[in-house]
């Protein structure tokens, strides 16, 4: 069950301190977050863990970042308003089963960038894993049992969503967006992205959400525009924009649940709500899907496509 947004109630010492949290609340600046189990599994690795994926397994929040998978449930989230600001929440969760280590399962090192679930309630279903490290599409049981691998299209796989019958990738280094068979990877469309690097994708049961980041024109290596659209696949436009909150700072992942659309913060270790309330509607005439499919770059085969768990 997902909770609304509450924040939790501290002691704060002098007027001072309580007239200034009360301002904060008032303005609207802080926004509804809950921090993720990540960092605190490798405290020796602090910067180096963020929710890089994201899914809903019709009971609990799939994470992962590296070779990790971790589940939360019961989820509360609190109020976040800068990184430096003493004030902020953390939310609340449950860890509901062991922490899960891909590597082990697949039996090679992997680097897990965008997970997806396909399925419906309880867990009951199959999770997609893109593996940036091997290039590859992994599907696992809901108990993590390695069922198959299939091609990644992507070079840089950085997005990873199922619509109910296919697969989307997108790529951070091609700004492509690749609609794939689940069965073996094979491409059935390509759409260039209008985000320049996604790192996001996620399925609201008719469109595609892209949540990523455009590099600015000046010489600044900080200084990106951090976006989050809606694209129809049927016209290949944009018809919808989010524009997020300032409290996200490096957007790394999405999922929408039911519409809402969770979007994860890799510098932040954080997953921020954001309600499809928010969304207006854009009237853009570019078509991102282009009219001649550019061929996939062909990949060596992955090492096994049959499937291990029937």
């Amino acid at each position: 069950m997902i909770a609304e947004g509450k924040v939790r109630k501290y002691c704060v010492s002098g007027v001072l301190g309580i007239m200034l949290v009360f301002v904060f609340l008032l303005s609207g600046c802080g926004h509804q977050q809950f921090k993720t189990f990540m960092m605190e599994s490798e405290p020796t690795l602090m910067d180096n863990w963020g929710p890089n994926g994201i899914a809903w397994n019709g009971r609990n929040f799939v994470l992962g970042d590296n070779s990790l998978i971790i589940e939360h449930s019961v989820i509360t989230t609190g109020i976040f308003f800068h990184p430096n600001f003493i004030y902020n929440t953390d939310g609340f969760y449950h860890i509901p089963r062991d922490i899960v280590y891909l590597n082990r399962i697949v039996g090679t090192p992997v680097k897990i960038c965008a997970l997806a679930w396909e399925g419906e309630c309880c867990g009951k279903g199959f999770l997609w894993v893109a593996d940036a490290l091997n290039k590859e599409i992994i599907k696992l049981t809901g108990n993590y049992e390695l069922v198959k691998k299939i091609p990644s299209p992507a070079t840089s796989p950085t997005g990873l969503t199922f619509d109910g019958k296919y697969l989307w990738v997108s790529d951070s280094s091609s700004s492509m967006i690749y609609k794939i068979s689940a069965n073996d990877g094979k491409v059935f469309e390509v759409f260039v992205s209008p985000i320049e690097k996604p790192s996001g994708l996620a399925w609201d049961c008719s469109g595609l959400w892209i949540i990523g980041t455009n590099t600015c024109k000046e010489s600044s290596k900080d200084c990106f525009e951090r976006r989050l659209l809606r694209m129809d696949v049927i016209s290949g436009k944009v018809t919808h924009e989010i524009k997020l909150p300032r409290q996200i700072t490096m957007p790394s992942s999405l999922v929408w649940v039911e519409g809402v659309l969770w979007a994860g913060d890799y510098r932040l270790n954080r997953v921020f709500r954001l309600s499809e309330r928010l969304a207006y509607e854009v009237d853009e005439a570019k078509i991102y899907k282009p009219s001649a499919q550019p061929a996939p770059v062909k990949k060596k085969a992955a090492k096994s496509e049959e499937t291990f768990i029937k």
